[in-house]
């Protein structure tokens, strides 16, 4: 803990020094770890976030693990990582499927106040990917990208 506090706190400083306004402390851990590390005074002293790269076998599981790592660590969540499928957890999925995982998900986190941001992993050579290794973009694409062709009002 006190490493992640003293590595936010020498990057603040180094970037405060050189003039530049840089956002640092997204140290990004798998769920495991964050629920072990993270609690509200660490979190509070790394700037109130926690990232974390976090596959599941639900879109509902997702939301249960994003409530209970905000409730352990009072912070706001950037998913660092996330995507489907991951074949230990989700079977194997069609391209359908896939798009259908990621619509219900993103549905589930976008009203979620606690999920500040998020990065879909991986773009292409895994499981998870959104284009095939022939360049064609896989139905998922559509999905993920309407979601981040939206307009929010503030």
């Amino acid at each position: 803990r006190q490493f992640l506090i003293d590595n936010t706190n020498v990057g603040r400083d180094a970037f405060v020094t050189i003039g530049k306004k840089v956002e640092v402390g997204y140290h990004s851990m798998n769920y495991d770890v964050a629920m072990a590390v993270m609690d509200k005074s660490t979190t509070q002293a790394v700037g109130g976030i926690v990232a974390v790269d976090h596959y599941v076998s639900s879109s509902a599981k997702m939301i249960k693990d994003i409530q209970a790592l905000k409730d352990r660590s009072g912070g706001k969540i950037f998913l660092g990582e996330f995507g489907a499928p991951i074949p230990d957890l989700n079977g194997e999925m069609s391209e359908d499927e896939q798009a259908d995982w990621l619509r219900q998900t993103l549905d589930l986190l976008v009203v979620n106040k606690s999920v500040i941001g998020l990065n879909y992993w991986v773009n292409v050579g895994g499981s998870t990917e959104l284009w095939g290794s022939d360049g064609a973009p896989r139905r998922g694409v559509d999905v993920l990208t309407s979601f981040y062709s939206r307009v929010v009002p503030q």
